[in-house]
């Protein structure tokens, strides 16, 4: 037996809202509209759960994946100031990040090394030592088995391409992103745990999911999304079929009879 479907909240939302401020009881195609629309705005680019993490590329023996958020925090906040002027090490630091992104173990060899053994650190976020990054990014990066053309080539491939600048017009000053809150967020609104939200998905899937999850909230409240693209266009089609639908059921207004003189 088919299990019983589950009605999109947002639509539920809308119905609600129909049945309490405008006293409109929908026929069941007009709760039918509605439930469809408003899975348009809790996944309005259909098929994306399917590609969240995006696809690895490959540089030797070694795996880049798109910038995670854990990869981005520690990256911006480490790696790039300690490996900043360090020439190709620079370039083999951020492919680092790239391949440890989602929690793969970092390996660290001794403070002896080459002669020393080596040890495994759970995850990037633990490499909080300079010293200890350097070593465990030369390590990687004589063992990845690529050219630095192909470690070029695979980090270019898993970084998004830098913004166009405008022209006439000055940057504007943007405050650095508060990961840490977004993904508190993320993880109260959709009760994934924040290991999901900072290694099992993308950075840009991340931000996607908390600008669709407040989206969805607005929604909720019958507001409209400041942000455009597929999730803005989703909320004006179903504000639209509730305002068609209310005229639906607003009886007409009879025409004023014609005095007799």
């Amino acid at each position: 037996m088919r299990a019983r479907p589950n009605l999109s909240l947002v639509g539920e939302a809308h119905i609600r809202e129909l049945r309490e401020r405008w006293h409109v009881e929908p026929t069941i195609e007009e709760m039918l509209w509605l439930h469809e629309l408003g899975l348009d705005v809790e996944c309005p680019c259909h098929g994306e759960r399917f590609d969240l993490i995006g696809t690895p590329v490959r540089a030797g023996n070694a795996w880049l994946w798109p910038m995670t958020v854990m990869a981005a925090v520690w990256w911006n906040d480490f790696g790039s100031r300690w490996f900043a002027g360090s020439g190709i090490l620079y370039l083999y630091a951020l492919a680092f990040a790239l391949a440890h992104g989602r929690g793969a173990e970092v390996v660290l060899p001794g403070r002896l090394w080459p002669l020393g053994g080596t040890r495994r650190i759970e995850s990037l976020a633990l490499l909080l030592n300079r010293e200890d990054a350097s070593r465990a990014v030369s390590w990687w990066a004589l063992r990845c088995g690529a050219t630095r053309a192909e470690v070029e080539a695979a980090v270019d491939a898993c970084l998004p391409p830098p913004p166009t600048p405008r022209v006439g017009k000055q940057k504007p000053q943007t405050r650095p992103i508060d990961w840490q809150e977004i993904v508190h967020e993320l993880c109260i609104m959709s009760g994934e745990s924040a290991s999901y939200w900072t290694t099992g998905t993308s950075m840009a899937s991340t931000a996607n999911a908390y600008a669709r999850a407040y989206a969805i909230q607005a929604a909720r409240g019958g507001m409209s999304s400041p942000s455009g693209g597929p999730a803005a266009d989703a909320l004006r089609a179903i504000r639209a079929a509730m305002a068609e639908i209310v005229a639906a059921h607003t009886p007409p207004k009879e025409a004023p009879c014609a005095q007799s003189t």
